[in-house]
């Protein structure tokens, strides 16, 4: 759930995760000038994601910030550019990003600040991602994917005397088929009461729509006591849900799933000192769907999300000590008829705690952090661009306890190290649907996947570090490992659940502004865990380990145009990412980004 990531939609806050191939979204604010930054999807064959349960907080910031395009990392990709630094030093007010590829993967980007002035700010984006000419090879059948999705953002913000307004709007268009999909014996496609049947020798089509307005208000910050609101309204919707008729005899045809999200909130900050504040928050949530299929699938849920907090800073400590309290109504209702009530507890509550040491060469930092979030289809697609086009249960998930322990080396300029430690535990959690699966054909005997929630808990032991010997190369590395057991036992990291990953990669320098990066990526031991009927247990299925060895290169031409080619998966191995998505074979592309 990839995604990229279960977590509210909070209203005035963008989702930025540390990691370059977390998932971003929309535009980013921060302090600062204006920093151009395109962003990029070359590459259409996701990996799957680890889950990030980030404690998510209604937290707009000031108006000036970063103009970003709207992208899902594909594996393995190319750095975004980001020119940091003084708007003196970079005076760009725009960019244009291109990338061509094989199998046509290619990708389109570009935006302006149209409004640049001390007091407001306009800026537009546009992004075109596709790909046309992969034909994995599914149920011994050769069928072409194709996948376009359009992205059009605007943003505008206002400083006042009294604080900063904000408004941004986002659309999302995406266009595909489900690969590797058709019915064996008939390729009819029958429609639902009252519409005409029609013969088709396709495979399923797929439309969404993924479209959010939001306005937010921050305060001055040169006052003991600051305050911020904001609403949001966001919607996510497929055309199509597609359902075998009799055993792969002919496909019915459905509308699909929407749905429509509501976030209202409002928050403050009460400077207790020069060390010392506190801050709370209140946000409140409503998600409702529509009719689904052939069955009810619709309902609604609320949320009320109670966030206080003490924080103090020293010289080299710093604390956070805070609750995390979440009111939930309707949580436990099945969608699809014939799925039992789940139960779900109306009242949770998690710990906010962060503690951190910054000593002399080495740092610190333990944490216990948790909360309820939400699981909707605009979150789950992060994490399976193909999932089921339908909810059968609105259940967040909910996380007691993420507890961290953090300790890092930084004593030196060249070199660097930290090692964690994470124990995980959520509960209700969604574990995957697999509807490529299902509807694929490659295992008759399944007309449905019974929705995948469980409650997972497990540990996490990270090593990471990077070492500059000489100025032309740069060596980093990071390892995981998370074992797995089964259906109740292991850290969730994703849909596939791996026990072993590995990301390698060097940075070589030969000449001025060229840079060169051979990586290697590792995914291993990966199972899927699937349930063929409402009362039979859990079956693991064992996914290939995922080997990529991939080259980039990039070469600064001037300090506005830059050019960059890569070959990816060197190894030529057609891995399973998840059951009926294939990873592409050897493929490469080239581009270039122009800011001005």
């Amino acid at each position: 759930m990839k995604k990229q990531v279960i977590t509210y939609l909070l209203v005035g806050i963008a989702a930025l995760p540390a990691a370059s191939q977390e998932k971003l979204e929309g535009t980013l604010y921060v302090e600062g000038e204006y920093v151009p930054t395109v962003v990029r999807q070359d590459k259409i064959h996701l990996l799957p994601q680890k889950v990030s349960f980030e404690l998510p907080t209604f937290r707009p910031e000031p108006a000036t910030g970063l103009l970003t395009g709207n992208y899902v990392p594909g594996y393995n990709a190319l750095p975004a550019p980001v020119w940091q630094g003084a708007a003196a030093e970079y005076p760009w007010r725009g960019y244009l990003y291109g990338v061509i590829g094989s199998y046509l993967n290619s990708t389109l980007s570009a935006g302006y600040r149209m409004v640049a002035t001390d007091a407001t700010k306009a800026d537009i984006w546009f992004q075109h991602t596709g790909t046309s000419l992969f034909k994995p090879r599914i149920c011994d059948r050769d069928l072409k994917r194709y996948r376009y999705d359009e992205r059009l953002g605007l943003r505008v913000s206002h400083r006042f005397s009294a604080g900063t307004l904000t408004a941004d709007a986002h659309y999302h268009l995406g266009f595909f088929n489900y690969y590797g999909v058709s019915t064996p014996h008939s390729s009819l496609i029958v429609m639902p009461p009252r519409m005409e049947a029609k013969q088709t020798d396709e495979t399923p089509k797929q439309t969404l729509n993924d479209a959010r307005l939001r306005a937010s208000w921050q305060s001055v910050n040169n006052s003991s006591l600051q305050w911020r609101a904001g609403a949001e309204v966001s919607y996510f919707g497929y055309q199509h849900y597609y359902t075998p008729d009799g055993p792969h005899l002919a496909w019915m045809q459905w509308d699909g799933q929407r749905e429509l999200q509501v976030n209202a909130g409002a928050g403050l900050d009460a400077k207790l000192g020069s060390r010392s504040a506190l801050t709370a928050d209140v946000v409140f949530t409503n998600v409702s769907y529509n009719k689904c299929g052939a069955q009810d699938r619709s309902g609604s849920l609320q949320t009320v999300r109670i966030a206080p907090a003490y924080s103090y800073t020293a010289d080299r400590f710093s604390a956070r000590l805070g609750v995390v309290a979440d009111i939930t109504g309707g949580a436990g209702k099945a969608l699809q008829t014939g799925l039992e009530k789940q139960d779900y507890s109306t009242f949770h509550i998690a710990p906010d705690v962060r503690l951190s040491y910054q000593g002399r060469g080495w740092n610190a930092t333990l944490s216990a952090t948790g909360g309820q979030q939400l699981q909707t289809l605009r979150n789950d697609v992060q994490e399976d661009y193909y999932q089921a086009p339908k909810m059968d249960y609105i259940m967040p998930a909910f996380v007691p306890v993420e507890g961290k322990l953090r300790i890092g080396y930084n004593g030196s300029e060249r070199f660097r190290a930290g090692i964690d430690v994470t124990y995980l535990t959520v509960r209700h959690l969604y574990l995957g649907g697999w509807y490529m699966y299902s509807i694929s054909g490659y295992q008759p005997v399944i007309t449905t996947v019974v929705p995948q929630h469980g409650n997972v808990a497990g540990f996490s032991l990270g090593l990471d570090a990077q070492w500059q010997p000489f100025d032309m190369l740069t060596l980093r590395g990071r390892g995981t490992y998370q074992p797995q057991k089964g259906d109740g036992a292991g850290f969730f990291n994703g849909y596939d659940r791996p026990r072993w990953t590995a990301d390698i990669a060097a940075d070589v320098r030969p000449i001025k502004n060229l840079t060169l990066t051979p990586s290697y990526r590792y995914r291993g031991v990966r199972n899927i865990y699937q349930r063929f009927g409402p009362l039979q247990d859990m079956q693991a299925t064992r996914l290939p380990d995922i080997c990529n060895l991939s080259f980039s290169a990039r070469y600064r031409i001037s300090r506005a145009v830059s050019v960059f080619g890569e070959a990816d998966n060197l190894l030529c191995r057609r891995v399973t990412l998840l059951p009926c998505q294939l990873m592409e074979g050897f493929n490469f592309l080239v581009g270039a980004d122009v800011q001005f």
